[in-house]
């Protein structure tokens, strides 16, 4: 008999070990020597070994496990913009009581400390950097950095607290297709308005989408309305000109700045009269336009859907009644980029069923394909009974197939923009997509259109979450808006290297406690996230302009000039006296020897005017006594 490889022989020894082992697990606790049963907590040691175990064979599963029903922690953005320093932007979710995953503001309580790990060069283990206790302390990695490298300081605080806005556009589905499934109307529009008013406080506007798109603008007498978005285009761009170019100069004394333009976002009573608006804004048509799709044309059975949609007044469904613009998604992203505040998060956040076209489409198309005999009518001739049957059901089924194709390769032209567009901008997707079942057993939307919403969401660091309850829109809408105002702010001084390649993990270790009804504690980490620290300048130009951005945040522009000029006054001062008394000293100091040298040049010219003087009167003599001889000699040769 050939004997079976090792390979076989040691899966074998191994299925045996585990059969032994959980025999040995799930059978009942031995009893003591005198036949007593084990007490409580040797109960609960038995338990807890058994769930190590459990953990030590399942660490995949039990990882998924815990961030779906303990928690999940996230590094939402890395902002090396103030390098050397690090800025993480981070969320932490955890189950509770909720039947969704939300953060808290007192999620502090539910963490036990957060660390984080860095890896820098070519290292391939990242090190430990700090461990933050809670919102004001920190402790270092000291065995695992060089000192050089150890963070300086660390802060932990709430986006307001480090004084951080943030600018969101609610796009919330507002077709007629809501109608077919009982009570997703109403909840639907409260899951909005409970959201609004969870924003009101920041700075935000709204694309209400059917056939056409309605936003709020606060042009005077359209307060409390949503308009169309169509509508007052070119004054909406004259006003955004002029909002931009008031920004970009410097305010004089007294003076205030522009009011936001009408048609960006909005804040304050603004906000809350959108929340006002959405309030009694109509359901429209059957037509959706979130991403504003093509249907290729080959497989295009529009005219068969508008012959079959009942129209209603003002409803839109009509090609050449909707509007000319590209479609919700884009057209909040727009709003985002333009109107948004630098500096501030930007969320564009999604309420909805994720259909983009005609909602009924696939009924209606099935049913053209069925009955046209340019396309699958014809498929069964030939065939008879249940064959025919199948025939025709599968050209119609390869028809749709190749008609859903066309549009999702539509969709990822388009999305591949808006990822870039998303990305450079900083925008984060955060989006509930409606799976609710209609009463005929359909689905309000299909699968692959709500992992359209769930694609966008992950490519920007957005989170997505799936209702399948109408009772669960609003709980499940305000746990994305608690994610998006908890966010937290971990500010590090780092020591960035300029130009350096770093690799960061954000860990979390969860307290078990009331949340999971468990005990004990379980550690959840992000993935590894990579970046570039930019080129870091250095020396005393550098550090002289930080300081001088940071004194201008302080104190504001007017008393920044103010102190700046006081400055330059008191440093002229300052060197006019150090001048003066540098000028006292060197008199001081080599005045005599100055008086001396004058004394010797002032005698010495003396002599040099007594020694001219001499010459002079030698020079006199001299020239008598030339003249007298050469008379003398003149009257000798006259008289001879």
């Amino acid at each position: 008999m050939r004997p079976l490889p090792r390979s076989w022989l040691r899966w074998l020894v191994t299925l045996v070990l585990l059969g032994l082992a959980s025999a040995a697990l799930a059978a009942p606790p031995a009893k003591g020597k005198k036949g007593k049963k084990p007490t409580a907590e040797e109960l609960e040691e038995q338990e807890e070994l058994f769930d190590k175990q459990q953990r030590d064979t399942f660490p995949g599963f039990f990882r998924w496990w815990d961030a779906l029903s303990l928690g999940q922690v996230k590094i939402n953005a890395i902002d090396t913009s103030i390098a050397p320093k690090l800025r993480l932007f981070i969320s932490v979710l955890y189950g509770g009581k909720s039947t969704v995953l939300t953060a808290a503001d007192d999620w502090e309580k539910e963490v036990r400390h957060l660390e984080v790990k860095v890896a820098s060069g070519e290292e391939k283990t990242p090190k430990r950097l700090l461990t933050v206790l809670d919102a004001g302390s920190f402790v270092a990695g000291k065995d695992t950095l060089e000192e050089e490298e150890k963070p300086r300081s660390a802060t932990l605080q709430p986006l307001d607290k480090a004084k951080i806005g943030v600018d969101v556009v609610v796009v919330a589905a507002g077709h007629g297709g809501f109608r077919t499934v009982e009570n997703l109307e109403s909840a639907h529009r409260t899951a909005v308005g409970a959201v609004l008013k969870k924003l009101a406080k920041q700075n935000l506007n709204v694309i209400w989408y059917g056939p056409a798109l309605y936003t709020y603008r606060s042009f005077p007498g359209l307060e409390n309305d949503l308009s169309r978005f169509d509508e007052d285009r070119k004054q909406c761009d004259i006003d955004l000109l002029k909002w931009r170019m008031d920004q970009s100069r410097e305010l004089k004394e007294g003076e205030t700045a522009a009011p936001p333009p009408p048609c960006g976002l909005h804040s304050g009573d603004a906000a809350k009269a959108i929340g006002a608006a959405v309030e009694s804004v109509r359901f429209r048509g059957k037509h959706a336009r979130l991403f504003g799709i093509p249907v290729p044309k080959e497989f295009s059975c529009t005219r068969a859907v508008q012959s079959t949609t009942d129209i209603q007044l003002f409803d839109m469904d009509e090609v050449a009644d909707r509007t000319a613009d590209t479609g919700a998604f884009e057209e909040a992203l727009r709003l985002l980029v333009h109107y948004g505040k630098p500096g501030n998060r930007k969320v564009l956040l999604y309420l909805g069923d994720g259909r983009d076209g005609y909602v009924d489409d696939e009924t209606t198309c099935r049913q053209f394909f069925t009955t046209s005999k340019l396309h699958c009518a014809t498929a069964g001739d030939g065939k008879k009974g249940e064959e025919a049957k199948k025939a025709i059901q599968g050209c119609v089924q390869s028809k749709l197939d190749k008609r859903a194709t066309g549009v999702q390769e539509r969709f990822k032209l388009r999305a591949q923009n808006w990822l870039a567009l998303a990305r450079s901008a900083d925008v984060r997707v955060m989006a509930v997509g409606y799976a609710l079942e209609r009463p005929d057993g359909g689905m309000v939307s299909q699968r692959h259109e709500r992992e359209r919403l769930g694609l966008l969401a992950e490519k920007t660091g957005g989170t997505y979450r799936e209702v399948t309850n109408v009772n669960l829109l609003t709980e499940t809408a305000n746990a994305t808006v608690d994610e998006v105002l908890r966010e937290r702010v971990l500010t590090i001084d780092a020591n960035l290297k300029s130009l350096e390649h770093y690799r960061i993990v954000l860990s979390a270790v969860f307290e078990h406690g009331e949340t999971s009804g468990q005990k004990g504690t379980v550690e959840l980490s992000t993935v590894l996230y990579e970046f570039d620290a930019p080129e870091i300048p250095s020396g005393w130009q550098w550090w002289l302009k930080q300081k001088n951005a940071w004194l201008k945040e302080k104190v504001g522009t007017i008393l920044y000039w103010v102190i700046v000029v006081a400055a330059i006054i008191l440093v002229l001062l300052i060197l006019w006296l150090i001048l003066k008394l540098f000028i006292a000293a060197f008199k001081k100091l080599f005045g005599g020897l100055f008086k001396k040298a004058g004394d010797a040049a002032k005698k010495a010219g003396d002599v040099a005017k007594k020694g001219g003087d001499v010459a002079k009167g030698a020079g006199k003599a001299a020239s008598d006594a030339a003249k007298k001889s050469a008379g003398g000699a003149a009257k000798g040769v006259k008289g001879k």
